[in-house]
């Protein structure tokens, strides 16, 4: 049995993933008795096994890579910005303001107005 799961991929975040959809999809079952939510569940796990005893180490190392680039991107997206962005009132010139920092008087690098916002 050692010598089976030594040649086997093993889990993963995206296996981690696909776990987590399993177990959702069969709560959703349970209350809502909807075949959808059986099936979407049975291939969510299926697929984790599939990925979990897979012997291609490479394959699933990619796909574990690409479904990693797609959480930070979706995480980027969701992260609140640092900073808040402000037109200048005379040319239109979009400036970058630090979050938090109170009552500032902003000077336009492009026309040289001076104006005050919140940050």
């Amino acid at each position: 049995m050692r010598d089976f799961f030594k040649k086997r991929y093993g889990v993963d975040q995206l296996n981690k993933f696909l776990l987590g959809v399993a177990i959702v999809c069969v709560v959703l079952n349970w209350i809502f008795r909807s075949s959808v939510f059986y099936i979407l569940g049975m291939i969510a796990l299926i697929l984790c096994y599939f990925r979990m005893f897979s012997t291609h180490y490479g394959k699933r190392m990619r796909e574990n890579e690409a479904f990693r680039n797609v959480v930070y991107s979706v995480q980027q997206k969701l992260k609140p910005s640092d900073y808040h962005i402000y037109r200048c009132p005379r040319c239109g010139q979009k400036i970058r303001i630090p979050r938090g920092k109170g009552r500032v008087s902003i000077h336009c690098p492009k026309c040289g107005n001076d104006f005050i916002k919140r940050s």
